[in-house]
């Protein structure tokens, strides 16, 4: 296996491990591996999603405070909403990077955070935007 292709693969293991295992010693381990396999490997999602296992949702924020993907962008979002920052969230999506592109899962984020401000048709027309994104998808 190439070393790039294992260090993605312990990063998935590791997400794996936290996320369902509930296990942050093992997934810190794992990043650690990769690390050594491929310093140059993207751990910001794995170590904002043990941070949050471990010390919470406001420890987290500060590993991701300037996100670079779509990912670690919706992951940023989540915690906000988490902490009942809603405004922020609906602030921080008008004013989304450049080079992030929003996609079904920031749509969900969004009509949560709308509906938590009380705005329920803006909520209903994210979802409907984010189902209209992903048919077939269970979370919206």
């Amino acid at each position: 296996m190439r070393t790039p292709l294992k260090a993605q693969v312990l990063i998935s293991l590791a997400g794996y491990e936290v996320s369902v295992n509930k296990d942050t010693q093992k997934a810190s381990q794992l990043v650690s591996e990769a690390v050594q396999i491929d310093p140059e490997v993207d751990t910001t999602v794995v170590n904002t999603i043990i941070c949050h296992h471990e010390e919470g949702a406001e420890s987290a924020l500060k590993i991701i405070e300037s996100p670079s993907d779509i990912n670690s962008y919706n992951l940023k979002l989540g915690l906000l909403l988490e902490l009942g920052r809603s405004e922020e969230v609906i602030s921080q999506i008008k004013d989304t990077p450049q080079n992030i592109k929003p996609n079904a899962d920031t749509k969900r984020i969004e009509a949560l955070a709308l509906l938590d401000l009380g705005d329920i048709d803006g909520s209903q027309t994210r979802i409907m935007q984010a189902k209209q994104e992903k048919p077939k998808w269970r979370r919206i």
